[in-house]
């Protein structure tokens, strides 16, 4: 599929245009060290999350919750500069976990504007049924929100297996991906979000996630078979 650069992005020396954060979450047992494989900075690790070689999709280690709303912060690199504009076109792509659903679980994916919460992306998981709920708001740069969509189910998580979650932005509309099919759109017509420089990856008390990309382009415009190797940067 044709690759689309609505931002102005310069590569930096031995990196590639189009990845703007790649976390693998690859590490020791209980490390907090977390790099972002696009600047080469470590993340800053909020609450107490870790690394935990138990789980992984790929690699050696994945990054876990220990309490509610764990989780990490990657800082965009300086050439990547978002203007928030309608036009604007990206994707959101990670995988969770939970090995058991005896409580449920929120992956949280936040968009921030120099360290504040801007736009909400993720989901919520119900204990013992797994019922997967979306949780998107989508705010302007003065936090005044744009659409917000909390109630919609859009999917079930089963215990103890690793899936595909991916935001699609193109234009006013983001669409979301589960394992690779379209189970959601949320249009925000109304207004300009972002910019955003920072993203905020969290994850509630014995689940995790791995394998987190942001990218500039359009990576997924119709369904699709979830990645099957590690991403890398291009």
């Amino acid at each position: 599929m044709p690759i689309t650069t609505p931002w102005t992005v310069r590569a930096r020396s031995g990196k590639r245009a189009y990845t703007i954060s790649l976390l693998h979450c690859d590490g020791a047992d209980a490390s907090t060290t977390i790099i972002d494989e696009v600047t080469g900075n470590t993340a800053l690790v909020t609450s107490l999350s870790q690394l935990d070689t138990e789980y992984s999709k790929f690699g050696t280690a994945a990054c876990m919750g220990t309490t509610t709303n764990d989780g990490i912060i990657s800082t965009f690199p300086s050439t990547y500069t978002p203007s928030g504009g309608v036009s604007d076109k990206w994707t959101l792509e990670l995988w969770i976990h939970k090995a058991s659903l005896t409580t449920g679980f929120n992956p949280d994916v936040d968009f921030l504007i120099s360290g504040s919460a801007a736009s909400n992306f993720g989901c919520l998981v119900a204990a013992t049924t797994g019922a997967i709920t979306i949780q998107q708001t989508v705010l302007d740069s003065s936090f005044v929100a744009l659409a917000q969509d909390l109630t919609t189910v859009i999917g079930t998580y089963t215990a103890d297996t690793w899936m595909h979650y991916a935001v699609v932005r193109s234009g006013t509309v983001t669409t979301t991906y589960l394992d690779g099919t379209s189970v959601h759109t949320l249009d925000y017509a109304t207004g300009v979000p972002g910019p955003y420089n920072a993203i905020r990856l969290r994850v509630d008390a014995n689940s995790h996630f791995d394998e987190a990309r942001l990218s500039h382009m359009l990576r997924y415009t119709v369904n699709f078979t979830s990645p099957t190797v590690a991403f890398t940067l291009d």
